[in-house]
């Protein structure tokens, strides 16, 4: 049972009226009496109750871990949840202490939202029905999926005209968000009489504001990466609020994705052409979210919105305005203690936040049926995995590469990070093929035979990588990694250092392209190794150990950085866990 799956509940798409969504589920009494309590704290803007009440019951669940009935906040609630969580501690102190004057948890109501929206994600994700009653996870998902839509943009379809022979005025392309519909008739929402909670528009009321959603994702791309300062109110502002807050639409907006690839895309139920298939998705929540990016040239848009502020050398300019005007971006003029915020674990959350944007696109294009393409928004995914490499490749700072490329979910990621780590590398051969062998001399004839795959076809004999087809394969795979590895030792040849220096970067970056790549070859195969993989397996372990060698050496003689254990920190950790897999394969083997 999934959350794609489970519809024993659902009440959607009757005869009567087939407008009202698919996973609407109708309210029990029991349920119906918790929407008005939790409406009641709201009107009363008593969010200090109205999260203790919340908490008290979902919490008691997490450590009781036996069948429990699950606490299902209303969508206009969790609205209200989602505007709490913007309003930042950095410069509304004041305004969140006069609201809980007791502060009985010691958790300012901001970071209380963000904590009740990762548990509410952990729960829904999950779908776990043997620790929860499955009629109260069908209706939690119906109130966060009313959510989504209702932040989602929605198309309008009189834009282009039908193929009808007439002559129609253009019109401008506006999509339109806010627009909540409440599908129940027992209960009335609070949100007609609330305009703003602790100062700040609701998130529904702001991004019903043209270009608001789409500008409030830039700036927390683009502020991000900003660090710690004495009077950086806007990277507190992020850090603290929209990027939790983003990850969490992200994934609701993933799972409303795949929702209505399961249930909805052909109403009748049955078996749909691929054509038609292909138009349906035009009005995924996918594609919903993505035409935020309200641009002709879609892919260039795209990219520059995924790597704004990552100093590269096209030296593109972004501009963005501030956001969230109404929550002063000024810090709060009350000590507040401030935790410090390790550059790493900077990166990390940006980072993590620019390949789920990333993976939405993928995600998109990989059930796009053969032969058809995307028009709205416009995508294709070989233009896609292209751009992508090369402004991969154009990125000065290597931790910046090397974060975006270091997948945290490798069973979701695998649908694009393999492409990608193979398009940098092969691009970053071809661009610079002078600091390259064409075929290091210690690589046997045996080897080079059984990898005839990868020469390209030009009269040079130009290495190319071939790391996505060869996933399937481990022998294969292996040769091909050990091959690329030992093409990155560094030249002996007399150079400046400017120009050694040059190399490094180039070849370093080639390195984290193979090791992420292997990081899926382990998911896929480490189970599946056996004492016939044991020949190739040492010599891909003596070619990583001999490129390290080689790269700590060169970075000591021409005092060269990064240090590579720096950039690639599970260097020693491939090491022991390959070592271990060689000994369990040799003591197979005798």
């Amino acid at each position: 049972m999934s959350i794609v799956t489970s519809t024993e509940y659902v009440n959607g798409w009757n005869k009567e009226n087939n407008d009202i969504p698919h996973y609407l589920v109708d309210l029990t009494e029991r349920h119906l009496s918790n929407f008005e309590v939790l409406n009641s704290l709201a009107l009363l803007q008593n969010y200090e109750n109205l999260f203790t009440f919340i908490e008290c019951q979902v919490y008691e669940n997490l450590i009781t871990g036996s069948v429990q009935t699950l606490l299902v906040p209303p969508f206009d609630i969790w609205l209200i949840i989602l505007t709490v969580a913007t309003v930042s501690t950095a410069s509304k102190d004041e305004v969140l202490r006069e609201n809980d004057v007791y502060n009985a948890s010691r958790i300012p109501l901001n970071k209380r939202a963000i904590k009740i929206l990762h548990v509410y994600s952990d729960i829904l994700t999950k779908f776990n029905v043997k620790k929860y009653n499955q009629y109260d996870l069908e209706l939690l998902r119906c109130q966060i999926f009313i959510v989504v839509d209702t932040l989602l943009p929605q198309t309008n379809r009189n834009v282009f005209g039908r193929a009808s022979g007439r002559t129609l005025r253009n019109q401008v392309y506006s999509p339109t968000f806010g627009e909540l519909k409440n599908p129940y008739l027992s209960y009335r929402d609070c949100l007609q009489l609330i305009d703003n909670v602790l100062g700040n528009k609701l998130i529904n009321t702001k991004f019903s504001q043209p270009g608001e959603m789409i500008n409030t994702f830039i700036f927390t791309l683009s502020n991000s990466l900003q660090g710690n300062f004495d009077n950086n109110g806007q990277f507190l502002n992020v850090i603290e609020s929209w990027l939790p807050i983003f990850s969490f639409l992200l994934d609701m907006i993933l799972l409303r994705q795949n929702y209505f690839i399961k249930n909805e895309i052909g109403k009748s139920g049955s078996a749909i052409t691929p054509t038609l298939f292909t138009q349906q998705l035009i009005e995924s929540p996918i594609s919903k979210f993505l035409r935020i990016i309200n641009s002709v040239q879609f892919t260039e848009r795209f990219i520059e919105c995924i790597f704004i502020d990552c100093p590269d050398k096209n030296k593109r300019s972004n501009f963005v305005n501030e956001v969230n005007t109404d929550n002063v971006l000024k810090l709060s003029s009350t000590y507040v203690t401030r935790t410090f915020y390790p550059p790493e674990y900077v990166l990390q959350c940006s980072m993590r936040l620019r390949r789920q944007f990333t993976f939405l696109a993928f995600h998109l294009l990989s059930i796009v049926p053969s032969g058809h393409v995307m028009v709205s928004p416009k995508l294709n995914i070989q233009t896609l995995i292209r751009d992508i490499s090369l402004e991969l490749r154009s990125l000065i700072d290597i931790s910046h590469f090397q974060a975006f490329l270091s997948p945290e979910n490798l069973e979701r990621d695998i649908v694009f990070i393999p492409l990608l780590a193979e398009g940098v590398f092969n691009g970053l051969i071809e661009d610079n093929s002078d600091i390259f062998d064409v075929y290091p001399s210690d690589f046997c004839d045996e080897d080079l035979s059984t990898s005839d795959n990868n020469r390209s076809d030009d009269s040079d004999n130009t290495f190319k990588a071939n790391f996505v087809n060869n996933l399937d394969t481990i022998n294969e795979a292996l040769r091909e990694y050990t091959l690329a590895l030992e093409l990155l030792l560094m030249s002996e040849c007399s150079v400046s250092k400017k120009v050694r220096q040059e190399e490094y970067d180039i070849k370093l970056k080639c390195c984290i392209c193979v090791l992420t790549v292997f990081d899926f070859f382990c998911l896929l195969h480490v189970s599946q190794l056996k004492v016939e993989n044991l020949h190739t397996l040492e010599k891909f372990l003596e070619s990583l150990k001999s490129l390290a060698e080689n790269f700590d050496q060169f970075c000591i003689e021409y005092s060269l950085g990064p240090d590579p254990h720096d950039i690639i920190p599970n260097f020693v950790d491939k090491f022991s866990a390959m070592g271990k897999l060689i000994h369990n394969l040799r003591q197979d083997q005798s």
